[in-house]
């Protein structure tokens, strides 16, 4: 994922040394240099220092998006590290990045569908490279690109240099990756704690950091799913029926992840923004503005004065969200944010300060209204607890009355079927995604008018 470097590399590199080094590698790759292997190595690395902390130019801006240099720099990257494993770079991977460098994101979809087809086993580790742009792109598509950069700032804002960053998120990962390679706002270590089980994930972020910070390799990944599987035979961890699925993944994310901290906290920071629930870092956490830090040491509560100071972060937040019509007409920001507020509040709810876990959950309900995330948390972590049947069930009302996000279904029929001409399928999936949203709400409060009545009868026998 993003860009940190070497820890023990502190210094600012001119543009003109950065295109010295990029043509360099051209050169080696071409054969007019020789070079060892670990020299090959360093110089395929160099290009991320040498783009993450050179300032980014307002020529920059205007000329040409971060996705788009993001490909430039995975190019590069791409050559360099397989004329090191003595392999071609595949010619359907190349025109991905001629696309990616010159395209947009409706332009790169096709290259992107072919290129990541049939990889070679010993070249797996060019998909998760390539997604990297991808989704880069896709973010830049959905966001305006003011509004993208200011979340990427905000996510990366006051973390030291060589912190360890857990992406969940696509813009949380995405754009944070391609920003943070791009501009000078500090070496951070961008991985995605939602991948660390996947062998080919783990291949490129050891390529993508060589050094500077453990990470697990693909025997780790072996160990950990024997690990997990262990766990669940001594009914440590639950079984779940049928093949291995969403959750079995991220319990074997969880074990990846909490290795990756072990082995690294004497000498990183780290941060995350959450995805899914992983149990073993809540007594470590704290908010951290968009997302939240990594304590050194567990503690079972949250200090009054980074209570403070979240709640000044998030009304501000707010204020300025709201008030700008850029942020109301764009759903991906209003998600993004409102998650991201979200699983601060589940964060509050599980040190049982339901007070300020509800104050979080209706700030992200404000945010982004059409939040069914925000919504159930509310009501399972704060007010079903609490026996607050009537609150939820006018939560439950408000939500059902909003309705399904279209903007959001539009936007994934178009994704999914917009270049197949399925038209008759798309058209299905747009009905069921209406229909599954609907119902899901329906059961929701028929359950709690339910519980209502269940406790409004005994009141009249009496």
């Amino acid at each position: 994922m993003g860009e940190g470097r070497n820890a023990n590399l502190h210094f600012s590199i001119s543009l003109p040394d950065f295109k010295t080094t990029v043509n360099a590698i051209r050169h080696i790759n071409a054969g007019r240099y020789t070079t060892n292997k670990k020299t090959l190595a360093l110089l395929a690395g160099l290009i991320l220092v040498l783009t993450a902390t050179r300032p980014l130019l307002a020529a920059d801006v205007q000329e040409k998006s971060h996705a788009r240099q993001l490909a430039i720099i995975r190019h590069e990257q791409a050559l360099a590290w397989t004329k090191l494993d003595g392999v071609q770079l595949p010619a359907n991977v190349e025109e991905f990045f001629r696309a990616a460098q010159q395209g947009t994101w409706a332009s790169i979809r096709a290259p992107f569908r072919s290129a990541t087809k049939n990889l070679r086993p010993e070249s797996a580790w060019l998909d998760d490279l390539m997604v990297d742009v991808y989704g880069a792109y896709e973010q830049e598509h959905l966001w305006h690109p003011d509004l993208l950069q200011q979340f990427a700032e905000s996510v990366l804002q006051g973390m030291p240099d060589q912190s360890i960053y857990f992406g969940g998120t696509d813009p949380g990962r995405f754009a944070v990756t391609a920003f943070n390679s791009i501009c000078n706002h500090g070496k951070v270590f961008v991985l995605t704690q939602n991948q660390l089980s996947n062998g080919k994930y783990v291949e490129y972020a050891n390529r993508l950091y060589p050094s500077g910070i453990w990470l697990p390799n693909s025997n780790a990944v072996v160990q950990a799913r024997s690990c997990y599987e262990q766990d669940v035979e001594r009914g440590l961890r639950p079984r779940y029926p049928g093949p291995e699925g969403a959750i079995q993944i991220m319990e074997i994310n969880r074990i990846l992840a909490k290795e990756i901290f072990d082995r690294n906290l004497a000498d990183h920071q780290f941060f995350i923004e959450e995805s899914y629930l992983i149990d073993w870092m809540l007594p470590y956490l704290e908010p951290h503005g968009l997302v939240m830090k990594l304590t050194t040491k567990p503690s079972r509560s949250i200090s009054k004065d980074v209570v403070k100071r979240d709640r000044s972060f998030w009304d501000q937040k707010e204020r300025e969200l709201l008030a700008d019509q850029r942020f109301i007409d764009c759903p991906a920001a209003r998600r993004a944010y409102s998650k991201c507020r979200s699983a601060i509040g589940g964060l509050y709810a599980t040190r049982r300060m339901n007070d300020e876990s509800e104050y979080a959950f209706r700030q992200a309900i404000r945010l982004y209204p059409l939040s069914k995330e925000a919504y159930y948390r509310l009501l399972q972590a704060v007010l079903l607890p609490q026996a607050r049947y009537n609150d939820a069930l006018v939560a439950l009302r408000e939500l059902r009355k909003a309705g399904p996000d279209v903007r959001d279904i539009a936007y994934h029929k178009e994704k999914f079927y917009g270049q197949t001409g399925e038209e008759e399928e798309s058209r299905r999936f747009e009905k069921r995604e209406k229909d599954e949203f609907n119902r899901t709400i329906d059961e929701y409060i028929d359950w709690v008018t339910k519980e209502i009545e269940k406790r409004i009868v005994p009141e009249r026998t009496k």
